[in-house]
């Protein structure tokens, strides 16, 4: 009875979600129509001469109107994507604690763990529920040149996904989606990136039309990251970031002190999900002096460790990328450049 009570539950998230993703449908449609009324005016109303003065304010009356309901519309989104997220954290803590199905085919016990004694600094995953934990119980290591680096980066790297893409031929932009999965890994859970699409396509929390090219197929933001995390049993919030820019609003300074937070977010032990512009990472260009055409923040991936020089100051960041074979360390100039405005997803508790 219990279990089919947290059924019904579950189902009535996955309804929420859907009454979401149905009004954001309808919020686009009301944008189109806000533009289309611009147009309109600007092709038929502007030579009407004398009549202009009688139509110029039932035309702003109409396009206030409108925007007032996409406004409450994308409130009205936020408030049902934050009750399913409460809804589902809780429905994976029942599922945790009365050894329901959890994480696809994971069955969950109370100690969390799958048989065997667990090593916070051996990052295999061997759990059925994610770790959350008060602090962090990593080690640090020492450099010899007086630096230290955090997370334990390159031995994780062996349990990451370092290729996206390889659940289903028809979804390949799945970077956001395999960033959950491998924080999820990094939590402990074992898994999967099928298992992840498998719960977010049917819940309308990432892109998916059959007619799309595979590579937009899988694509998420951090609102819907931050649904999927809560389904599988992660708290999080979403941190403003300030990286790099293409004009005249770049502030350096602000970047700097964003990048010392998503530090700061790492060495804690927490999981960090930042979206970045793939072709400053990849490419190496400085994106406030390059190409504007060439800057796109769609792009997802997990930080999975930092470096820090004697004094304490970031260094760089390892980052587990699933568009570029898994791991690369990255300098502090080279994440600055590379990070957008787009929020970050963190954990509300440490992971490891």
């Amino acid at each position: 009875m219990y279990n089919g009570m947290v059924d019904i539950t579950e189902a009535g998230a996955r309804e929420l979600f859907a009454t979401a993703k149905a009004l954001s449908d309808s919020v686009r449609e009301m944008e189109a129509a806000e533009k289309s009324l611009t147009e309109a005016y600007m092709r038929n109303v502007r030579g009407l001469g004398y009549l202009r003065g009688d139509i110029e304010p039932f035309i702003r009356l109409q396009k206030r109107e409108l925007r007032r309901s996409i406004d409450n519309a994308e409130g009205l989104i936020r408030n049902l994507k934050e009750m399913g997220d409460w809804i589902l954290s809780k429905v994976a803590m029942a599922k945790a604690y009365t050894g329901g199905d959890h994480a696809g085919n994971l069955k969950a016990d109370p100690s969390g763990l799958l048989g065997e004694e667990e090593d916070p600094n051996d990052p295999r995953p061997v759990r059925s529920v994610p770790r959350s934990l008060p602090g962090t119980m990593l080690e640090e290591e020492r450099l010899e040149n007086g630096g230290t680096v955090y997370g334990n980066p390159e031995l994780l790297n062996r349990y990451m996904y370092a290729v996206q893409g390889n659940a289903y031929d028809e979804f390949q932009g799945t970077c956001g989606l395999c960033a959950v999965a491998n924080l999820l890994r990094m939590a402990g859970v074992n898994m999967t990136e099928k298992q992840v699409i498998d719960f977010a396509a049917p819940a309308g929390l990432c892109a998916f039309d059959q007619g799309n090219d595979p590579g937009e197929n899988g694509g998420t933001d951090h609102l819907d990251r931050q649904s999927i995390l809560a389904h599988f049993g992660v708290q999080s919030e979403l941190f403003d970031v300030k990286g790099c820019g293409v004009d005249e609003t770049y502030d350096r300074k602000t970047a700097e002190w964003t990048l010392e937070q998503l530090a700061t977010f790492v060495t804690e032990g927490k999981g960090v999900i930042v979206n970045v512009n793939a072709y400053g990472l990849w490419g190496g260009f400085v994106c406030f002096d390059d190409d504007p055409t060439k800057y796109d923040d769609s792009h997802a991936v997990l930080l999975t460790g930092v470096k820090k020089d004697a004094m304490g100051r970031v260094d760089g960041f390892y980052v587990c990328d699933s568009a570029n074979n898994g791991t690369s360390y990255y300098d502090r100039d080279m994440m600055i450049a590379s990070l957008t405005d787009a929020p970050a997803n963190v954990t509300t508790f440490s992971l490891r």
